[in-house]
């Protein structure tokens, strides 16, 4: 739990247990700890933001101030004090059940930028949508080695999260409003963060999440890569995520209808090679090979100054194939599944020849 959080509910607790201290002085239980409780309240509304999990505890720690400014004493106080203990409990319980998680720390050299972009594909119909003519569409999110500015924030773990939340909740078979507080879950990647300039270049990778995923899912192993030098696209799969939500507010759910169930393996995978390798492609044949000149304009999304050189085709082909044989796995740049450290970061680096941007 946060620390304001803590503080709150043992502040309840102790609070509820001096009605039981006859020779507490009045001062203590009447005006100083109710004086404290609702400074301690304030706070943690204000800086660390309120979720529910806390609610028990606030009204706990409000029937607390008013029972202190009740001289007299009535009948149920007792078992009133003891319910209102229980309620900050339960608070404490669910809010270490369902907590605020901080970041995983990156171990790398290098600090991290990210910035989400929109992506439309002029060259492919969207199968899945109803209106058969409009392009495909799909946003994107690039963490990369970046050098934050004194004024650069924290970004959020997951853009228009207080939309996904409630769908991977439902996907959990947990009310809709269960992980509501994971709006208050700060990544290590700085928001549109400058990106760092090197001589050397930096390696693009492709990270394409699985079948109702999302491209944050994998948020401590993007950002650990980032931090040793990677570039890393993860792409939302619009209709295979669990949820893509667009800039202007359009919201797409995942369409179960998108990939068959009960057919063979070819059928299978033809049906998830339109709907994810396609989106791979665009990366592949268009947007990297435009920006390893300019690699500002990957960053900034000025699609079209940037200026096809230094292009390799066999490098294209070999990058291309490394993700297609592995979209299902972690990490589309990798041959085979394993965990990140030293030894995945060794097998990306053995498994293709990756396109580099330099800046």
């Amino acid at each position: 739990m946060r620390p304001l959080e803590l503080t709150l509910g043992f502040l309840a607790i102790i609070s509820a247990i001096t009605f039981f201290l006859p020779k507490l002085p009045s001062l203590w239980k009447s005006r100083i700890l109710p004086a404290i409780l609702v400074l301690v309240a304030l706070a943690q509304i204000t800086l660390e933001g309120f979720r529910w999990q806390l609610w028990p505890l606030l009204i706990a720690a409000v029937t607390l101030i008013v029972i202190s400014q009740i001289d007299t004493k009535f009948r149920g106080k007792v078992l009133i004090l003891v319910l209102l203990i229980l309620f900050s409990f339960i608070s404490l319980a669910a809010g270490y059940l369902f907590p605020v998680p901080d970041p995983y720390p990156i171990t790398g050299p290098y600090q991290v930028g990210t910035r989400e972009i929109h992506v439309v594909d002029p060259n492919r119909e969207e199968i899945y949508g109803s209106d058969p003519d409009a392009p495909r569409e799909f946003m994107a999110q690039v963490w990369y080695p970046a050098a934050p500015g004194p004024t650069d924030e924290h970004a959020q773990w997951m853009p228009a999260i207080e939309f996904a939340a409630p769908a991977i909740a439902e996907k959990l078979s947990l009310p809709a409003f269960a992980l509501d507080h994971l709006q208050y879950v700060k990544a290590n990647a700085y928001l549109e963060a400058p990106l760092l300039r090197d001589n050397q270049g930096f390696p693009v990778l492709i990270f394409s999440h699985g079948w109702e995923g999302f491209k944050e899912q994998n948020i401590f192993q993007v950002e650990e890569l980032a931090s040793h030098g990677y570039v890393v696209i993860g792409i939302n799969h619009t209709y295979g995520a669990i949820l893509t939500v667009f800039p202007d507010g359009r919201l797409f759910p995942v369409d179960h209808n998108a990939l068959p169930s009960d057919v063979p393996d070819e059928v299978y995978d033809r049906a998830s090679n339109t709907l994810v390798k396609n989106d791979q492609r665009i990366f592949f044949e268009s947007l990297i090979p435009d920006f390893l000149y300019d690699p500002e304009n990957l960053i900034n999304q000025n699609w079209g100054q940037a200026q096809r050189r230094f292009i390799q085709q066999q490098q294209l082909r070999s990058i291309h194939q490394c993700a297609a044989e592995s979209q299902h796995l972690p990490f589309a740049a990798a041959k085979r599944a394993c965990f990140l450290g030293q030894p995945l970061l060794e097998h990306i680096k053995q498994c293709i020849h990756p396109f580099i941007i330099r800046a």
